[in-house]
């Protein structure tokens, strides 16, 4: 939130690359156990 507050565009504890990462491992995860998100890839 405080990132959001003062307008930053990354938070110095966890950089753009990082929050990245998480979001394609996590995509990978859903889409090899066949979990499909509404709007999401393929929607």
């Amino acid at each position: 939130m405080r990132t959001l507050r003062a307008s930053e565009g990354e938070s110095p504890l966890v950089p753009l690359d990082g929050r990245l990462a998480v979001i394609r491992t996590l995509d990978a995860v859903r889409n090899r156990i066949g979990i499909h998100c509404p709007g999401g890839p393929g929607e």
